[in-house]
């Protein structure tokens, strides 16, 4: 009986000295309350530490590592403390596990302004790793991760947008953060806008938002000289690329520049891996069946043998074919077609000549150029007059000067 009412005094004793510290604070006598509350501290631990965090939350007194320091304990011994203590201390203080939260999220909010004041990236996670319980997490969270894009984008690197979605991979940025990361990369990587450092991010990036211009610009640099070799290269360097099977038609067009069923042979052996083989039967059948111009009112277009209209009348002239290919005009301008009625030489002269050995004069705007059979241009369009003397000399006339050419524009001498 002894023992239980001395525990009853002592903690009455305790009582009344937390009460005192509350009173106290409430009057802002802060170091009486400091006091107070400090000599409850052993006997009534929790409800002490509270009155303790809060008075380090005011503004005259505040020191908020010790305000969260006796938030913390009090928040901890709640557990601990038995029922009708508690009962007792909320019928004397209005103290409840509802007042420790309440002073939780006082000194959460009392630190995120802090932080505010002056932010960085380690203090917001920080704040993140000690207050998980503040209400207002998610701004926390967001103010984190926006300070810390900001950073990354300052340095201006990939490496360094990274490290940003590698760190934080959840955050509200991170589709903006993918997007400059994919704009640095590419820049970095293709800096030097060569065809090496276009091939190596094709093969390293194969995610990135640039992939498709990397793509067009290895195929741009890998055709300069738009040669037979070069489309030949780059189809089987890059047998996934989009443009693989447009630079396969260049190399069958160029390789069979001089028609003949001796060359569609020979293209079948040399290009095994040609992906259009069952069109070039086709082709070829079609390259050895005659066909001739007609005119079906007021235009032309062309017959087989049997009289049958396989090329619509679509067009102004018609000229014959010769080795699979034609000169014709639509809209008045002339371009050069295939037996598949596709332009092999888009329309835009004036005028032009049924090729001799692989060559036509053209005309443009008053002007005449020769041109090969793939549509290159052999003369410039800037003479005034061209004519072919025979098969490979031209008689060239420029303002009042006359000289002469060889097939390939290179000046000759007449005796």
């Amino acid at each position: 009986m002894v023992c239980m009412s001395l525990i009853l005094s002592c903690v009455s004793f305790g009582q009344k000295t937390i009460e005192k510290g509350f009173e106290e604070l409430q009057k802002k006598n802060f170091g009486i309350a400091e006091t107070q509350f400090r000599k409850g501290l052993k006997k009534s631990t929790c409800v002490a530490s509270c009155g303790l965090s809060q008075l380090y939350c005011t503004k005259d007194y505040r020191n908020l590592d010790s305000a969260y320091y006796y938030m913390f304990m009090s928040d901890t011994s709640w557990a601990a403390v038995p029922e009708k203590l508690k009962l007792a201390w909320k019928t004397d203080f209005s103290f409840d596990r509802n007042t420790i939260d309440m002073q939780k999220q006082s000194v959460s909010q009392l630190c995120f302004e802090s932080i505010e004041m002056q932010p960085s990236v380690h203090a917001w996670n920080q704040f993140i790793r000690v207050h998980p319980h503040y209400s207002s997490l998610n701004t926390v969270i967001y103010l984190r991760d926006q300070l810390a894009f900001e950073i990354a984008k300052k340095k201006n690197s990939s490496q360094a947008l990274k490290n940003y979605m590698d760190t934080l991979p959840e955050s509200s940025f991170i589709a903006d953060a993918q997007m400059l990361y994919d704009d640095l990369e590419y820049a970095e990587l293709t800096a030097a806008g060569d065809l090496a450092s276009f091939t190596f991010f094709y093969e390293n990036c194969p995610k990135n938002k640039h992939l498709m211009e990397a793509v067009k610009e290895i195929y741009r640099l890998s055709t300069l000289n738009h040669s037979l070799q070069e489309y030949v290269q780059f189809a089987r360097a890059f047998p996934t690329s989009p443009y693989v099977n447009e630079a396969w038609r260049y190399v069958y067009q160029l390789y069979l520049k001089e028609y003949s069923v001796e060359k569609y042979a020979a293209f079948q052996r040399e290009f095994p891996d040609y992906p259009f083989m069952q069109e070039l039967a086709v082709d070829l059948d079609l390259f050895q069946m005659n066909l001739f111009p007609v005119t079906k009112q007021g235009k032309f277009g062309y017959m087989n043998v049997k009289g049958e209209l396989v090329i619509s009348a679509e067009y102004n002239e018609a000229y014959a074919f010769q080795d699979g290919l034609a000169v014709v005009s639509k809209n008045e301008l002339f371009g050069l077609i295939d037996k598949k009625n596709q332009v092999v030489i888009p329309f835009q002269f004036d005028e032009m000549s049924e090729f001799t050995q692989n060559r036509s004069i053209v005309q443009k705007e008053s002007k005449f150029g020769v041109i090969d059979r793939q549509g290159k241009i052999i003369f410039p369009l800037i003479y005034d007059d061209i004519v072919m003397l025979h098969p490979g000399v031209y008689e060239v006339m420029e303002g009042d000067s006359t000289h002469y050419l060889d097939g390939n524009g290179q000046k000759i001498s007449r005796s």
